[in-house]
């Protein structure tokens, strides 16, 4: 049978494919999808975020954008509310502090490193 049928997906240029593979297919293919979709969100809400910082605050450094790039979607969605409340720079700065994350450079390194604000 197995000769039959690899003669016949030879013949037919086209594979086999049995309902639970399908079904895996399927199966990963939204999954997939809902990822794609989940961080595409994330990187929308990233992007904003930094655009009314910079606005409110002005340049940031390339730190502490990577900061916050480096956050978590539950932290940048804190930090989009937080933001509405800072006045200065050192607001960001505080905040920032108190929300680290791993491998991500801080605010306070850079200051000592004399870092510039990026556009």
């Amino acid at each position: 049978f197995y000769t039959e049928l690899s003669k016949y997906e030879e013949e037919q240029k086209m594979p086999y494919v049995t309902s639970v593979e399908r079904i895996g297919f399927e199966r990963g293919m939204q999954q997939g999808v809902e990822k794609g979709i989940e961080e595409g969100i994330e990187k929308g809400i990233e992007k904003v975020t930094l655009r009314q910082l910079q606005r409110r605050l002005g340049p940031l450094t390339e730190a502490t954008q990577a900061h916050i790039r480096a956050l978590s979607l539950e932290q940048l969605e804190e930090l989009s509310e937080a933001l509405l409340d800072f006045a200065l720079l050192s607001d960001l700065e505080a905040w920032l502090q108190r929300h680290p994350v791993p491998d991500a450079p801080t605010v306070l390194a850079e200051e000592e490193n004399g870092a510039k604000p990026q556009s």
